[in-house]
């Protein structure tokens, strides 16, 4: 009798801590929320195949969402303009890369190809200024918080002669006792080992403006006799070397700022890579539980007839088009599962906007959405039983068209040379 006493007595402690456990759980913010914004490491601008974000995990290192006309990005439109100088302002990123559209610019065209068509090559340009004004900001704010930051186009680019251009490399920014500026440096990709598409050694000169310090990093001459590049959009892209060497330079400035990072417990450069991308521009899923019961039961009806655990949706199916409705983003991947034990977000995938509704055994819905500012693990353990999961991942949509900055802001004005 004395040993099944203990024994309930045993239970009713686990009963009862158990119950603490839940109520902590439930009361705690999933996911957690940042006390502070979190700084960032690398954030690039214009950033076509955006090499430095994809590489950064290498060194262990975390990039902002890059931003790019592509990726629906509009540097006229007043909300993207501001947000890409509030990001910097609020992430403080260690390097800022500004590719430039160098179309407006290039000497060729202007001397060449639209010499005949002076007007529409001035509209080119009076659109391309915006970002050229956006950049000279970007390099007031880098240079007052510490950080470096660098603008390349190919060398003989007009953009150099513009006078935006020639104010940024005017800037005195006062920062920790000394002052800071922008210098104007060339180099070679060739010495960074550039190559057309059938290996052979391309030169290809970049005009860069970079701070100072950075400016010291970039600056390489060619060691070779290569060709001119030919191949125009094969060329725009930065060889690895190049992008190692930015990279290892911003490593070696936060093992010298940040104490503990770069020791063996925290130097990711050959481990596994964690989650290397933050997201910017964020919106929330629809959450109403009327609209997302109904696509459970379809979800179920998909595994009566299948011995799958989980699969990913066809984009023309039914489920598929019921969720895009409900993710207000561009949605990349909606996958199913059946009693998951966990969430397991795919490295490979560099879609910033996920999240996961699970409908639990006991008929609860929760919304799991994650963003990768707030949760920098590729997995978290459900806390209580899953009958189905549906998971989504997507990017930001492009923000709504706006009035043109030109009209809204006083410094915008047709572009002259000079």
């Amino acid at each position: 009798m004395r040993m099944l006493s203990e024994i309930r007595e045993v239970i009713s402690q686990l009963e009862f801590e158990c119950e603490v456990m839940e109520t902590h759980l439930k009361s705690r913010p999933w996911p957690r929320k940042a006390s502070r914004p979190q700084k960032v490491d690398i954030q690039e601008l214009f950033a076509g195949t955006m090499p430095f974000t994809l590489r950064a995990g290498r060194f262990g290192l975390v990039a902002l969402e890059p931003s790019d006309p592509v990726t629906g990005w509009d540097y006229h439109n007043p909300h993207d303009y501001d947000m890409v100088l509030s990001n910097i302002e609020r992430h403080e990123p260690i390097l800022v890369i500004a590719g430039v559209e160098c179309t407006p610019w290039c000497w060729f065209n202007v001397m060449v190809n639209y010499k005949d068509q002076p007007e529409f090559l001035v509209l080119m340009q009076e659109a391309a200024v915006v970002f050229l004004l956006m950049i000279e900001e970007a390099f007031i704010q880098v240079l007052g918080c510490g950080g470096h930051m660098f603008m390349e186009t190919p060398v003989g680019s007009t953009i150099f002669d513009h006078r935006v251009a020639k104010r940024i490399l005017e800037l005195r920014i006062e920062y920790q006792g000394r002052v800071r500026r922008v210098v104007y440096v060339t180099a070679d990709m060739c010495a960074y080992g550039k190559t057309n598409s059938t290996g052979e050694p391309i030169r290809k000169r970049l005009g860069v403006f970079a701070t100072e310090e950075l400016a010291e990093v970039i600056v390489e001459r060619w060691r070779c006799k290569p060709r001119q590049a030919a191949e125009t959009r094969l060329s725009m892209i930065y060889p690895d070397m190049f992008v190692d060497k930015l990279l290892r330079f911003v490593y070696e400035q936060k093992c010298a700022t940040e104490h503990g990072f770069g020791t063996p417990d925290t130097d990711h450069s050959v481990c596994e890579v964690v989650h290397s991308c933050m997201v910017t521009g964020w919106v929330d899923i629809n959450r109403s539980e009327e609209q997302w019961r109904p696509i459970f039961q379809l979800v179920e009806s998909l595994f009566l007839k299948t011995s799958q655990m989980s699969f990913v949706v066809h984009d023309r199916h039914e489920v598929y088009l019921l969720v895009a409705r409900l993710c207000p983003w561009k949605i990349i991947k909606v996958q199913v599962a059946r009693t998951p034990k966990a969430n397991r977000w795919n490295l490979e995938d560099l879609a910033p906007h996920r999240a996961a509704v699970m409908l639990h055994n006991d008929g609860e819905l929760q919304f799991d959405v994650v963003r990768l500012i707030d949760v920098p693990g590729a997995r978290q353990k459900f806390t209580k039983l899953v009958a189905f999961a549906i998971s989504s991942a997507g990017m930001r949509r492009p923000s709504p068209k706006a009035t043109r900055v030109r009209m809204s802001r006083p410094w915008a004005s047709p572009a002259k040379s000079g």
